[in-house]
């Protein structure tokens, strides 16, 4: 797919826009049953509540006096990552050019010593090791298989799509064992990057144009 460079931008804001609107929409709901979660959407009075829910007492990782509609983990890491591949992208030829995944890891450890409210324990464990020196990123996962990997890997896909590039599998692997080294969290890291391409290859303008193409492809 060949894309203007206004559109490559266009297409890439609306990713960062849309994970943040997403991500301040759901972390109240985080560990929640969809039972409760409906008991929340119940008990609210007024339909302008509805958007963006108070996040106070709801979420075991997100402080009290967190902001209502403010975005969290997922959009902070997927700018981490968004700001990494634009800087290996621009890294000019004539002088070092780190790797992809040492931009990456490097974007995780300078967001570490800014912020971690909201992280998750194998997040926050695993990138301490690495700002500390102990650990590289290739041993520094631990055993958790929360979904500290997957909620910041649309900006992964979305750079193979652009760039018209192969998934580069031992790229999705190393940022999830950066992180997380259970299986359970890799297998799902590929699955949601082979979707995501798939999805930015065919370009669906509608959800029934989805369905129809899944429906062909699947059926």
């Amino acid at each position: 797919m060949s894309l203007e460079s206004y559109e490559i931008i266009d297409r890439a804001i609306g990713l960062a826009y849309g994970t943040a609107i997403g991500d301040a929409m759901g972390i109240p709901f985080e560990n929640l049953t969809p039972e409760q979660i409906a008991e929340i959407y119940m008990s609210l009075k007024s339909k302008n509540d509805l958007l963006f829910v108070n996040t106070a007492g709801r979420n075991p990782y997100i402080p009290k006096e967190w902001q209502t509609g403010r975005w969290g983990d997922a959009t902070q890491l997927s700018l981490a990552i968004m700001n990494a591949i634009t800087k290996y992208i621009c890294d000019d030829d004539s002088t070092e050019k780190f790797s992809l995944i040492d931009r990456i890891v490097d974007e995780h450890v300078k967001e570490w010593w800014d912020c971690t409210d909201g992280w998750g324990n194998g997040t926050k464990s695993a990138i301490e090791r690495i700002a500390q020196g102990c650990y590289s990123y290739c041993n520094s996962g631990g055993s958790s298989s929360g979904n500290g990997v997957i909620m910041k890997l649309t900006p992964v896909a979305f750079f193979f799509h652009i760039c018209n590039l192969s998934i580069n599998d031992e790229l999705v692997e190393c940022i999830c064992r950066m992180t997380h080294m259970s299986s359970v969290t890799i297998a799902t890291a590929f699955i949601y990057v082979y979707l995501c391409v798939f999805i930015l290859e065919h370009d669906f303008p509608s959800s029934i144009a989805e369905k129809k193409s899944f429906s062909s492809i699947y059926s």
